[in-house]
């Protein structure tokens, strides 16, 4: 898929990548699917994403703490393949679009399983799961919490910097049951 898209994308976007992992980053958040699992070091950005999914405001959401060593990290200066790794890794993204520095984004390469066919929830990766800490969110708050968030400039407008943030924004403020 990453090499289809680089194929299909050179007049749609004129940012110029030095490697695969920028690519993915990328990618990743205009929507095509990648081995990347989104995360940000701002914690009322991380609270906003748990909340923010309308389809589920009425279901309980988890907010997730990953504490890990600099040695989970991937070192860009040794130029390695996101294909080539057995072992999940954390990728301290190049800030490559706006999304990924209001975010304050982050990003877990998940180990695939050769045996299961499928790629290694952090819940279940041996290495990963002490390191890993869930806080669940009522449902009965979410809505408050997005009002709050909302307060202090955390929301679709401020999330995605673009038109469809702001779109997203006021579908919100004037559409949405708070």
């Amino acid at each position: 898929m990453l090499e289809d898209f680089k194929r299909r994308s050179p007049l749609l976007i004129s940012k110029k990548f030095e490697n695969d992992w920028e690519w993915l980053v990328y990618t990743q958040h205009f929507g095509l699917k990648t081995r990347l699992l989104d995360w940000t070091s701002n914690p009322l950005v991380a609270l906003w994403f748990a909340c923010e999914n309308q389809q589920n405001i009425n279901k309980n959401s988890y907010l997730y703490i990953l504490s890990c060593d600099d040695d989970l990290q991937v070192d860009l200066s040794k130029n390695q393949s996101p294909f080539s790794s057995s072992l999940t890794k954390i990728l301290r993204p190049t800030l490559n679009n706006e999304r990924i520095v209001v975010q304050s984004g982050w990003f877990t390469a998940h180990k695939y399983s050769n045996k299961a066919k499928r790629f290694v929830t952090l819940e279940t990766n041996s290495a990963i799961k002490t390191s890993l800490t869930q806080i669940e969110i009522p449902a009965d708050i979410k809505k408050d919490i997005l009002n709050k968030l909302s307060m202090f400039g955390i929301n679709s407008r401020t999330v995605y910097p673009d038109v469809n943030g702001l779109s997203m924004h006021l579908n919100w403020k004037y559409l949405i049951d708070k």
